[in-house]
């Protein structure tokens, strides 16, 4: 004799989930922030003049191939090798390139140590001293078209500098009142989470649990950070993302019974759209797409996706939300 302990769905009867109360302050777009977009639209436009017997200083722009290496167990290990565009004096730049390319000349060779703070952002630098070996290319000036109704028009179907503002502020509208949408789902799906407890398959945390950990380490590998680290504490994150998979789980089981209960369906014509939009994205073919997802099985994971997109839309619109 033996025992098979088989782990199923939970039946899940869901409980105040319509009229969930939420708060938010009203989208709006500032002048500073279309001038800000519209100054950056400049700068891209702008035409690089070259100075061959110039040397460089704040605002002029070197374009130099760059060598990066670290000492590591008494051998020089490679951590970037390519040319790059550098304006000197931004505040974004180290110290150390500002200081040592400022009065370099196009052809000259330029070697430096950089150290950088034990937080910055990038974890194959934080806390390291980099020898950089900069070979200088060119010295350019940067030459800035004024912001006229010239301007606008040659930059696409713009009639004037007032139509390209107006155009900018609706595209920034419409960005920051999707993200506004975003949070506010998710802060919804929390409130309903906590409006029913339930005990979730360990077996499902588990899966979801792993699933997360391997994304959260192949992001840190794409960032170049050694994850066989010290620094690193794996029960910890791991015990962090199995907080984060038991509400993942929680939450999906809840979106499928309320769509279950709203007759919330996924057809045809959802899943095209979505498969198009994925290849806007990505700039491919929606065929392409639509072959790739079917070939790795995912057909069946889009379509869970669009339901709970669907389900969080329809709950978001229930919702009865204060503009503040």
């Amino acid at each position: 004799m033996f025992k098979v302990t088989i782990e199923t769905k939970p039946q899940i009867q869901a409980n105040d989930y319509k009229g969930v109360e939420l708060q938010t302050e009203k989208v709006n777009v500032s002048d500073e922030e279309v001038e800000t977009i519209l100054k950056s639209y400049q700068d891209r436009a702008a035409e690089l003049i070259p100075l061959p017997d110039t040397p460089a200083d704040r605002g002029r722009l070197v374009n130099a191939k760059i060598k990066a290496t670290i000492d590591k167990d008494g051998k020089k290990k490679n951590l970037f090798d390519d040319r790059t565009m550098i304006e000197i004096g931004l505040e974004e730049n180290h110290a150390a390139f500002n200081e040592n390319l400022t009065g370099k000349k196009a052809g000259e060779i330029v070697d430096f140590d950089a150290t950088y703070a034990a937080d910055y952002p990038e974890k194959r630098f934080a806390g390291k001293k980099i020898h950089y070996r900069v070979e200088i290319e060119s010295v350019n000036e940067k030459r800035i078209a004024p912001l006229d109704d010239e301007f606008a028009k040659d930059l696409g179907d713009f009639t004037s500098l007032q139509d390209l503002r107006e155009k900018i502020r609706k595209d920034v509208l419409q960005l920051k009142t999707g993200q506004q949408r975003s949070r506010l789902r998710e802060e919804l799906l929390k409130i309903i989470i906590d409006k029913n407890p339930f005990e979730v398959p360990e077996s499902l945390v588990t899966k979801e649990t792993d699933s997360l950990l391997q994304s959260y380490a192949y992001n840190l590998h794409q960032r170049g950070v050694d994850l066989e680290s010290k620094e690193l504490d794996w029960k910890e994150i791991e015990a962090r993302l199995a907080h984060q998979a038991d509400q993942n789980v929680r939450g999906f089981l809840l979106i499928q019974a309320i769509a279950q209960a709203e007759n919330i369906q996924v057809n045809e014509e959802d899943v095209e759209k979505s498969i198009n939009q994925i290849a806007d994205q990505e700039r491919r073919a929606p065929e392409a797409v639509k072959a790739q997802l079917a070939k790795q099985d995912k057909i069946d994971s889009l379509k869970q996706r669009i339901l709970l997109s669907k389900t969080l839309d329809f709950l978001l619109d229930q919702a009865q939300i204060t503009y503040t």
